[in-house]
């Protein structure tokens, strides 16, 4: 009898593939070397169940590719845009909770880019400890990326990805650099997965800088390892011990978490983190506590102020980004969040292939999201995707 596995023929070289991204994203242990993110011995902060629980809800949104507008419903919503897991929360409650393909409450499922901003938040802890200066060179810290793009660059910098690197985030491309950073973490493998000239470390300073720093947001993954990787020497910990001690073991946590690491046992902070949907909601209630949850401040609380104000909005206008995405007029990045200049100024930890921890402190509403979308990157969905947020927010205050 053939696994789940077996029947789709899941490998190294096809776990992002449409329909083979349903089984890898909710079981990525089964192909890359992991770091457990241990809960510690603290008994789980239970979240408590509204009553009564959020019914279906019509919206429309308009379709970037038709620029018609196009009516709907949450429930559709949930399966047109490959949902696996799904939680609402209102004042900290759980308002909407669901399951699609294969997915339960104890899946650990693949983050992808929201992993930058949970280790975000712990750089900028760093950096309002007075361990990290923002505005210090990246080499005072790692003198080993000196002749890279990041040789003259600001810690600063490196949190707002503002780095004016040559480099390519086109996931559908052989030749693009975010193909070959995937290939350094083991998959896709050429040949021997294990060969010493892999890993993320091995990369970063291959990677050359092409425009002036600061004036520019440009969304690389590697960035994020970058910013490990001082938060790491700032420290003295790697980034999945401070993850563990600093948020995880602290905020009660139903399941343990796992992240990626590469063939060097490097973990990648730019994608790496697989956790269950309640604990990422639990990560977003803190967020939208300033930093509070547990009867504990998790985080200081300057770490989430500065997010809920955005970034800087003229470097992100001066992006592609600006230009092609479904973001509103006068939004930013920082601190590896996006900021949504809409008029909730809702901001969020948001990964490729729909995934999602979105934050409205308006409405005092967290919606976490795990999808396994064909395509890495859809606009018209990622539009769907936030008309819904912004439908059930509204929707929970009337």
């Amino acid at each position: 009898m053939q696994s789940p596995r077996q029947k789709l023929d899941v490998n190294l070289n096809n776990v992002f593939a449409p329909e083979k991204n349903r089984y890898s994203f909710l079981h990525m242990q089964e192909f890359l070397p992991t770091i457990t993110i241990w809960t510690g011995n603290k008994p789980i902060s239970e979240f408590k169940y509204a009553s009564p629980q959020l019914n279906n809800i019509p919206f429309h949104f308009i379709k970037p590719s038709t620029k018609q507008p196009v009516e709907t419903n949450l429930e559709k919503m949930l399966v047109d845009t490959n949902t696996d897991g799904f939680v609402v929360l209102k004042n900290g409650k759980i308002v909407v909770e669901r399951y699609l393909n294969g997915q339960d409450a104890s899946t650990r499922h693949q983050m992808m880019s929201v992993s930058k901003s949970i280790f975000g938040s712990l750089t900028a802890m760093l950096i309002a400890e007075g361990k990290l200066k923002r505005n210090a060179k990246v080499v005072e810290y790692i003198p080993e990326l000196k002749d890279s793009a990041f040789g003259d660059a600001t810690v600063d910098q490196v949190m707002n990805m503002t780095i004016g690197i040559k480099y390519s985030e086109d996931y559908l491309s052989p030749h693009s650099e975010i193909t070959q950073y995937i290939k350094n973490m083991g998959l896709m493998p050429e040949n021997d997965v294990y060969n010493s000239k892999l890993g993320i470390r091995n990369f970063l300073p291959t990677l050359k800088k092409e425009k002036v720093h600061g004036t520019t947001f440009h969304y690389v993954t590697p960035i994020s390892d970058v910013m490990c990787w001082l938060a790491e020497r700032a420290s003295g910990m790697t980034p999945t011990v401070l993850l563990e001690k600093s948020i995880w073991q602290k905020m009660g946590m139903e399941r343990d978490a796992y992240v990626l690491v590469d063939p060097q046992g490097v973990p990648s902070c730019g994608g790496g983190v697989n956790a269950t949907t309640r604990d990422m909601a639990r990560f977003g209630q803190m967020i939208l506590q300033k930093g509070q949850f547990n009867g504990q401040q998790i985080l200081p609380t300057e770490v989430v102020e500065r997010i809920a104000q955005g970034g800087d909005a003229k470097a992100y206008a001066n992006s592609v980004y600006a230009r092609d995405a479904v973001t509103p007029k006068g939004s930013s990045y920082v601190d590896q969040f996006w900021f949504f200049n809409n008029p909730e100024k809702s901001f969020s930890a948001w990964g490729i292939n729909g995934q999602w921890i979105y934050v409205d402190p308006k409405h005092n509403v967290v919606i976490v999201k795990q999808s396994s979308l064909d395509l890495p990157e859809d606009h018209d969905i990622e539009a769907y995707t936030l008309a819904a947020f912004s439908a059930i927010a509204a929707s929970l205050d009337k």
